[in-house]
């Protein structure tokens, strides 16, 4: 593919860690180029932040105020960090994620601000995701709302299963309905 999704991983100062998704949407520089742009923003600039909201905040000022504010290019990210009082969801831009109760609930957790790079200053929100045994949040970098929908139900089916299979299992179901050279990468936690 064009090199457009990636996940990862950084630390916050105060320790904590989170997990990322990220998507770059097309422009005039290369999808890789800005995807590994806005990677190496995130893991460096997370070690002076202690929220995942003031992260985002920081990155997104970089690029809104830099070189591809000019040429309209952005990124969508979402961050599950992992908090003492439990997970928080924050994002910029569209980048589906969910929580699934162990009972088949779903409840949607929703964009937190617009893509990195589009407007300078935008003081983005986290929100806290409560979890109980057996509840799983699943992300997805980049997805239409059915088909981030048809993951959700496709993982709520999937219980008991190790975190691989849901992974794999989710990879090769988009693949079947979108096509081979469909890039996403899938973010999934359950709570055991």
């Amino acid at each position: 593919g064009a090199g457009a999704t990636a996940w990862g991983h950084v630390t916050l100062a105060s320790g904590h860690h989170a997990c990322y998704l990220i998507h770059s949407n097309p422009g005039p520089m290369p999808q890789g180029f800005y995807l590994g742009l806005g990677a190496v923003l995130l893991k460096g600039r997370a070690p002076q932040h202690d929220t995942l909201s003031g992260l985002l905040a920081d990155v997104n000022q970089t690029l809104a105020a830099g070189v591809t504010s000019a040429n309209g290019q952005s990124l969508e990210c979402g961050l599950l960090g992992f908090m003492d009082d439990g997970p928080v969801w924050t994002s910029a831009g569209t980048v589906p994620c969910g929580w699934i109760g162990r009972d088949g609930r779903f409840k949607e957790l929703g964009s937190q601000g617009p893509p990195m790079g589009v407007m300078e200053g935008f003081k983005y929100r986290s929100v806290p995701v409560e979890m109980s045994t057996g509840d799983a949040i699943v992300g997805l970098s980049r997805a239409t709302p059915g088909l981030f929908k048809g993951t959700a139900d496709l993982v709520a089916g999937l219980v008991g299963k190790s975190v691989g299979d849901v992974v794999s299992t989710v990879h090769r179901a988009i693949r079947q309905s979108q096509g081979e050279e469909t890039e996403v990468s899938v973010l999934y936690l359950r709570k055991g």
